[in-house]
């Protein structure tokens, strides 16, 4: 009996329906069997060529680019009845990074699942069996199979760099490394700590300037680098300001000083507040067993500015300290573009208009009261502030001449002043970084260091030719200081003396007026180029 033809066409269809959803049944149970067996081979079976673990188990992808590897960022392993003598707990989250850099000191990556244990204070880093023989890295053009241990060095350097591009810490986390293993006790409890979290040791972390570059633009520039912008990072710092140096030497004075620019992070960098490690980890309630960090970023990568800007010997910076930039060394020559991307972050994050141009010119003298940590000597006051004050409002009527005192502003209320500032006059030292927040245009007259402040006359202006020469928003403006300009300490508390060459470094400065007004008509000038011709 003849079939009707539509009765064909749904028969056709129907079949290959069903023979498409068994297809798929089989391919699920086939695909959960071949995971089930991984977990059970040997590592020379995984990692030969016939079969591919990737191919198996698609992994989620890694945001940062390495240079030199980009393990599996993810994977899933069924362990327990399909594979009973397998040391991986079932539940785990297996270990992966990605980094940029060739070695220690240059290194920063982003690690996920890294367990700390609490009680032996060491990092573990969790690989199933068949990757065992996968690199973590390399290192003089070989690759390497397990986290170098800290006597050679470590993986990474926790801080941003130091004079000698290493940290100048000897703690149990500086440098980092890890354990890579195959299973945990399986006793123990693991806490789970979820987001992005950024370890950093901090290097003076009680001086404006050395936040600045040596923390905080670092830090920014490894973030940036590795393509983590998120708002929401949480910053933990190794240590708290009670437990450097300078905490011991000094006592509450300088202490009170790295608390107040702790502040200085939120919310500059992240809408988060600073934590301290100790203070992660007891949160998590238990003193034994892991805590695994979700997603966290290690390595400073050398972008601080005590090293990445001023390295010019083979051992020191100081020997012709001035001629530091010259030599290439990685993070000088692109600094220019970071500072301003941090200014603009900064003011942006403190609900401030980033793009603003001063309506009309404002000339700022910096009226500096202690030296470095609030300390009484050492300030490197201007002598004469009020005389200079007078001089540049009477030579320009129409402008606005102001002396600041900024130590007992808030830090929005900084920003807020020196984004609207034509030129800042200021000693030299680190509160002259403040600079950096000056608006596109803006000009710096930094003091200059009399003839044997440090080492001689070359160090005299070594700040701006060696951290700032690359600076392109801010324009610096070198104020030179002769012998007859510098007051010493002594002379400063009313007390006739000799002039000590020693105390050169630290000494008060009387300003000369016809240097300064020169300055003060240059920056006017460069201000109204920037803005094409704007009048202000």
């Amino acid at each position: 009996m003849a079939v009707h033809p539509t009765v064909k066409y749904k028969t056709f269809w129907g079949g290959l329906f069903v023979g498409v959803a068994i297809s798929q049944v089989v391919g699920s149970l086939v695909h959960t069997a071949v995971v089930d067996v991984i977990g059970c081979l040997p590592s020379w079976v995984v990692n030969s060529k016939s079969v591919s673990v990737e191919s198996i188990v698609a992994p989620e992808p890694v945001r940062a680019v390495s240079a030199t590897y980009a393990p599996v960022a993810r994977l899933r392993v069924h362990v327990g009845e399909a594979c009973p003598h397998s040391t991986v707990r079932r539940g785990l989250e297996f270990s992966s990074h990605s980094c940029l850099g060739f070695d220690p000191r240059t290194r920063s990556c982003i690690f996920n699942n890294l367990y700390f244990d609490i009680s032996a204070h060491t990092w573990f880093y969790l690989v199933p069996p068949w990757q065992n023989e996968l690199p973590v890295g390399s290192s003089s053009h070989a690759f390497v199979y397990q986290f170098p241990p800290k006597r050679s060095g470590g993986f990474v350097h926790m801080a941003g760099g130091t004079n000698s591009g290493l940290s100048s810490a000897n703690n149990w986390f500086d440098p980092f490394t890890a354990v890579k293993v195959n299973s945990l006790r399986k006793d123990a409890h693991v806490s789970r700590v979820a987001g992005l979290h950024i370890l950093w040791e901090q290097k003076s972390p009680d001086s404006y300037g050395h936040t600045l570059i040596d923390n905080i633009y670092p830090m920014f520039v490894v973030l940036k680098n590795l393509g983590l912008d998120d708002p929401s990072a949480q910053m933990v710092f190794m240590k708290n300001c009670t437990q450097y140096s300078f905490a011991r030497r000094r006592g509450p004075t300088l202490v009170a000083a790295c608390e107040r620019l702790q502040k200085l992070y939120t919310p500059g960098m992240s809408t988060k507040s600073v934590k301290y490690f100790a203070d992660v980890v007891g949160e998590v309630g238990v003193s034994r067993g892991y805590v695994r960090f979700e997603r966290v970023v290690l390595g400073g990568g050398g972008h601080g500015g005590s090293w990445a800007t001023q390295k010019c010997g083979p051992n020191r910076p100081w020997p012709g300290i001035n001629m530091g930039s010259e030599v290439g060394i990685r993070g000088a020559r692109g600094s220019g573009h970071y500072w301003l991307l941090i200014r603009d972050q900064f003011l942006r994050n403190h609900a401030l208009d980033y793009a603003a141009v001063p309506k009309k010119h404002r000339v700022v003298f910096m009226d500096k009261h202690g030296g470095r940590g609030g300390r009484t000597s050492g300030e490197r006051r201007i002598n004469n502030i009020d005389q200079m004050v007078a001089i540049v409002q009477k030579r320009w009527p129409n402008y606005q001449v102001d002396k600041v005192n900024f130590q007992p502003l808030t830090h929005k209320e900084q920003l807020e002043l020196l984004s609207r500032t034509t030129l800042l006059i200021s000693p030299p030292g680190s509160a002259s970084f403040r600079m950096v927040f000056l608006p596109p245009g803006g000009s710096v007259n930094i003091i200059g260091l009399p003839k044997g402040g440090y080492h001689g006359l070359q160090s005299a202006h070594w700040e701006s030719d060696v951290w700032w020469k690359f600076l392109s928003h801010v324009n610096v403006l070198n104020h030179p200081v002769a012998d007859e300009e510098v007051v010493s300490l002594k002379q400063a508390r009313g007390q006739r003396s000799k002039l000590i060459i020693g105390d050169f470094k630290d000494s008060n400065i009387m300003l000369n007026e016809h240097k300064l007004l020169s300055l003060v008509n240059q920056s006017f000038y460069n201000m109204r180029a920037c803005h094409g011709g704007t009048s202000f």
